[in-house]
């Protein structure tokens, strides 16, 4: 930290970047294989009614459409969702909830974000319900994909039923058959 100026001071957040990169860079020289899974687009089952401003979907074509283990492998349970999508900072705050990925917008890893994606800092799998596992959304590459979110302080009674969902959910097949970025052999 340097001297405070007005009584402010500046904090030097190169530190932080530098132990950011060396995490992934160790977690790279970890992994032996990363490969990315390829799907077809497919569209989460809710509509905005332009009329209404207003976010429409039917509980039953939900339960659904979770029916199919290839949904359940594109969906990923962020405990820290921005509150306001557009703020990056998350200075609206932050909400649980569900990200669907409706198609991938390019192959390979670009960003820091989806190095980190990638190589699997960010994202788990959970061996119960097959659902990826996000702490936070910053870690998520957002370009990389086309995505739908299901906020709690957003669509409270969507984010429920996917709750319900995925609570009465058991997924046989193995975790890492149900990844939806890579598949990490050793």
């Amino acid at each position: 930290m340097t001297e405070p100026l007005d009584g402010k001071r500046f904090v030097d957040i190169s530190g932080q970047f530098i132990n950011e990169l060396d995490t992934l860079s160790d977690a790279i020289k970890s992994t032996t294989v990363i490969s990315e899974k390829e799907f077809k687009e497919r569209k989460f089952p809710i509509k905005f009614n332009y009329e209404t401003h207003n976010w429409e979907w039917n509980e039953d074509e939900v339960r659904k459409f979770y029916e199919d283990p290839e949904n359940v492998s594109r969906t990923i349970y962020c405990k820290k969702l921005n509150v306001d999508e557009t703020d990056d900072w998350g200075m609206s705050g932050f909400t649980p909830g569900f990200i669907f990925l409706e198609k991938i917008n390019y192959k390979g890893s670009k960003t820091l974000a989806d190095h980190a994606s990638s190589v699997g800092l960010s994202i788990g799998t959970d061996p119960k319900t097959g659902l990826g596992i996000m702490n936070h959304f910053d870690y998520f590459p957002k370009n990389k994909f086309d995505y739908r979110m299901i906020r709690k302080d957003g669509e409270r009674r969507l984010f429920e039923v996917m709750c319900d969902i995925f609570t009465k959910r058991k997924i046989e097949s193995s975790p890492r058959d149900n990844t939806r970025l890579l598949s990490n052999g050793s």
